[in-house]
């Protein structure tokens, strides 16, 4: 489901955000959901109680989706910030 929520929010991101949009989100949008994955994982690694496939598969596909936000802006950060040093050198 990681790679679903993934997929999706790269489809989408356009409808989002622009996709010259360099700015990251707060990192609170990060944290949250990496929150909700240890509360679902940690228990069950414990043995406290068993996550069912349906809250593995609900948290894996937040943080799938959540992830393409962060990722995205730094790779377009990077691309200007190379063709800034390409064209310096010419």
């Amino acid at each position: 489901m990681i790679y679903l929520g993934f997929f999706i929010s790269v489809l989408f991101y356009p409808v989002i955000r622009k996709i010259k949009n360099r700015d990251m989100p707060s990192i609170w949008l990060l944290i949250i959901p990496v929150i909700l994955l240890a509360a679902d994982t940690i228990p069950d690694i414990l043995d406290i109680y068993k996550n069912s496939f349906l809250t593995r598969s609900i948290t894996g596909f937040i943080i799938g989706f959540v992830l393409p936000l962060f990722l995205i802006p730094g790779v377009v950060n990077f691309i200007y910030g190379a063709q800034k040093v390409f064209q310096t050198k010419k």
